[in-house]
């Protein structure tokens, strides 16, 4: 079995304790919104594709924060000037999860 390329990292503690990694927040599925370490939501806000140099595409759910102005934790969460964005490939996570099923069995 070959192993995607941040599979290693996505084991350590140190990753899973990261509060950079949205991996690592709450994720509301009814909802379709992500929880902050500092309880904030962060909201779906639109789709996005992208085209690789090789002529790849990729679609992309963009989820940002309602407000991180004020937000102690802003330094350890995010580099951006404004509010945090998460971009989610829900193709790429479905395949690093089947993968993840793959390797543990």
């Amino acid at each position: 079995m070959i192993l995607y390329n941040t599979f290693l990292t996505e084991q350590k503690r140190s990753y899973k304790k990261d509060i950079r990694h949205a991996s690592n927040w709450i994720y509301d599925e009814h909802k379709d919104e992500y929880i902050c370490p500092n309880n904030r939501k962060v909201l779906f806000k639109r789709y996005s594709t992208r085209t690789d140099k090789n002529g790849f595409t990729r679609e992309f759910k963009i989820y940002e924060c309602e407000d991180c102005s004020d937000c102690p934790l802003k330094s350890r969460c995010s580099k951006a000037a404004g509010n945090r964005q998460v971009h989610y490939n829900p193709i790429y996570e479905e395949l690093k999860t089947k993968a993840k099923v793959n390797l543990w069995f």
